[in-house]
């Protein structure tokens, strides 16, 4: 049986009955760093991102092109490109802190934390879309105070804010956990 588990119960039980068969897992912070990573190896001008039932929707401008173009991510293609990037060793440049590339302003950082804070907020209907050195986002949320009213939210991150929430992600990943935390 193959099962999406993500941020919406009913999405999980309509991929239960479409996609019988496998375990998978996807959600805000591993769709959005994986779309990421594609949009790195392509270096586009600017970017658009729109999440759609069944994946999400790219839409880029090369530079000094008019022309926007489109490229869907369906879950299972998200799920692919996930294993693919976990097989890579990590990659290194010097320009970057300490030599790693997770500690640049790359597309795959900046939309994997992004991705991150969405998940934490259990966020829906997504959009990032990339004005300049910022990132204006939306998405809606349920106000648990209000009950099951959901709230429509925007926000424009500037490229200071971009570089605090990476430094922010940075430092969760350095973080011990578990056993790590308990042995010292």
């Amino acid at each position: 049986m193959i099962l999406y588990i993500d941020r919406h119960l009913s999405t999980c039980y309509w991929c239960m009955q479409r996609h019988p068969g496998v375990l998978r897992i996807v959600n805000y912070q591993n769709a959005l760093r994986a779309i990421g990573e594609w949009i790195d190896a392509r270096h586009p001008r600017s970017i658009r991102i729109i999440e759609l039932p069944d994946g999400y929707s790219l839409q880029w401008q090369w530079p000094n092109a008019p022309t926007m173009y489109q490229r869907n991510f369906l879950l299972d293609e998200l799920v692919a490109l996930q294993r693919r990037s976990h097989r890579q060793p990590p990659s290194f440049d010097s320009t970057g802190l300490n030599g790693s590339l997770d500690y640049q302003a790359t597309n795959r950082n900046v939309l994997r934390a992004i991705g991150y804070e969405m998940d934490q907020v259990n966020a829906r209907q997504l959009l990032v879309e990339q004005v300049d050195d910022s990132y204006l986002i939306t998405y809606e949320y349920q106000n648990v105070r209000e009950g099951t009213s959901w709230r429509k939210y925007m926000s424009v991150m500037t490229a200071q804010q971009r570089h605090n929430l990476l430094i922010e992600a940075r430092g969760r990943r350095q973080r011990k956990t578990g056993l790590a935390a308990r042995m010292g």
